[in-house]
């Protein structure tokens, strides 16, 4: 009988384990697409859009103007992720 995992209801990550994971999931799309995996290249930015999404949305105890700036700060590196 195969042994059943229970998983945390949440996640909590470093600033720095995010970006690494965003980081991740932009090189191995970009090698995806190379390799002619469309529809996996495809899943794996649905993944990268959630975990942006994610990171950018006001939580509680957050004021919407310090997502302006984490999200100003995503964009700048976003030509780090897309090249």
């Amino acid at each position: 009988m195969p042994h059943q995992v229970e998983f945390s209801l949440t996640v909590v990550l470093t600033k720095a384990e995010a970006f690494d994971a965003c980081d991740a999931c932009a090189e191995a799309e970009r090698a995806l697409i190379r390799s002619g995996w469309l529809a996996e290249a495809d899943r794996l930015a649905e993944l990268f859009a959630l975990i942006e999404g994610r990171l950018t949305q006001v939580g509680p105890g957050r004021h919407p103007r310090q997502c302006d700036s984490v999200s100003s700060a995503s964009k700048s590196s976003d030509s780090e992720f897309t090249q």
